[in-house]
Parts: C-alpha cells; sequence; structure tokens
C-alpha cells in the first residue's frame, strides 16, 4: 500500500467515524466508542505527519497566511490548509470535550 492510499485510508476512515458519531448523537456506548475511535485516528494521524514521511507532514496542515494576499485568493492552497486547520481544530475540540465529558457520567 502506498503512503497516499494509506492516506486516503485514514481520512476515509476518519470521516465515516465522524459521520457515525454525529448520526449516533446521544446514543449512548455507541457514540461514546465511535468518539473515542476518531481521537485514535487523529492522534495516529498527527503522530505520522510529525515522524512519517514528508509528503504527509505536519506542515501541510498548518496555513501560509502570507499567500493569502496574491490576486487569486479563492484558488490559492492557503484557503485550502485553512479550511483544513479548522476542520482538524473543530474535531480535537469535539473529541477532547466528549472524553472529557465522558469521564463525569
Amino acid at each position: 500500500m502506498t503512503t497516499f492510499e494509506k492516506l486516503r485510508l485514514s481520512h476515509a476512515t476518519l470521516a465515516a467515524l465522524a459521520i457515525g458519531a454525529y448520526l449516533t448523537g446521544e446514543a449512548g456506548i455507541i457514540h461514546a466508542w465511535l468518539g473515542y475511535a476518531v481521537a485514535v485516528v487523529l492522534l495516529v494521524r498527527v503522530v505520522w505527519g510529525i515522524f512519517g514521511p514528508r509528503q504527509v507532514g505536519i506542515s501541510r496542515f498548518l496555513p501560509d497566511l502570507a499567500g493569502l494576499t496574491q490576486v487569486r485568493v479563492l484558488d490559492h492552497p492557503g484557503v485550502s490548509r485553512l479550511l483544513i486547520a479548522g476542520i482538524v481544530a473543530s474535531l480535537l475540540l469535539v473529541t477532547t470535550t466528549g472524553i472529557v465529558m465522558d469521564r463525569f457520567r
């Protein structure tokens, strides 16, 4: 399996788990385990981004805000990186708060 196939598989897994967790809402243990699985996939992806090949490095998450001042702002990869950073931040926030709340049940 190539690096990009592994990357696609991790993204598909993350998307399926996040959608499943959203759809189960407050369905108890199913929702909790899906949330834990999302946290594991995010953790593995961040570790892989730090220690893995350059093509999947953590620098690909970080937006290049200086490049947003170019003429074609909406076509610039900086916008995509900014959106990806927002998705990662929101998933980390949601899973973290979910895990913290789950411990106090």
